[in-house]
């Protein structure tokens, strides 16, 4: 009886003990490496809508149309960069970073205007294809002065400030440099006038577009 009993706490601690023992080991074959990675492309296909207004749910759904306000862009050049950590040559964890400089509406009677975006991404690269997917969150993500809110009522340029989802792959063309597309969706929540408001109630700002850039890793150390 004393056996049946004994045995299995004997490879339990065996168990235990060789997993802590193993730890170390692990650790130290896992290959964690340190890069950052210029990149320049273009976005296009994209917009700032501005709704303004509340659905009567009492109304039928064709008469629940609320004023919206669209600044639609074609294409606009981007830098930028993502420094992070790449473990075992496959995932890689990063802080995001790109600018526009100058964005352009593609309607003439619209100002043009440049936006800013930092965050976090977190992807992958297959292993036996030279492809990688990653999402990411902007927490910020502004753009300068413009009348974006002039359907509220608030008609004289103010500056926008939100976050912004995204979402993304990328193929390597020629080692190191990297094609990538990215859709990115994003919120404003706040403006600027040049004190920081929130946005009126009835108010949804929303800013979404396609980003083709061509970026190449550049490794400065490995562990």
């Amino acid at each position: 009886m004393m056996n049946t009993i004994k045995s299995p706490v004997l490879f339990t601690s065996f168990l235990v003990s060789g997993l802590f023992l193993g730890l170390p080991t692990l650790s130290y074959a896992a290959r964690v490496s340190f890069e950052i990675e210029p990149s320049i492309g273009a976005a296009g296909w994209g917009h700032i809508k501005v709704a303004y207004g509340t659905v009567n749910p009492s109304l039928p759904i064709k008469s629940q149309n609320i004023p919206v306000d669209v600044f639609d862009f074609s294409q606009s050049i981007g830098l930028g960069g993502r420094s992070g950590v790449v473990l075992d040559e496959t995932y890689y964890l990063g802080v995001d970073f790109v600018t526009f400089p100058k964005v352009s509406s593609s309607s003439s009677s619209d100002l043009s205007w440049n936006n800013t975006q930092l965050g976090i991404t977190l992807g992958a690269q297959l292993t036996a294809t030279p492809m990688r997917f990653w999402i990411g969150y902007n927490f910020l993500n502004s753009i300068s002065p413009n009348p974006y809110l002039r359907i509220t009522g608030i008609t004289q340029s103010v500056g926008l400030a939100g976050s912004a989802f995204k979402v993304g792959t990328g193929i390597q063309l020629l080692a190191p440099f990297w094609l990538n597309f990215e859709m990115i969706y994003g919120v404003f929540s706040k403006y600027s006038s040049p004190q920081i408001e929130t946005l009126p109630s009835q108010a949804s700002v929303s800013y979404n577009y396609f980003f083709l850039s061509l970026s190449a890793p550049i490794r400065w150390i490995s562990l």
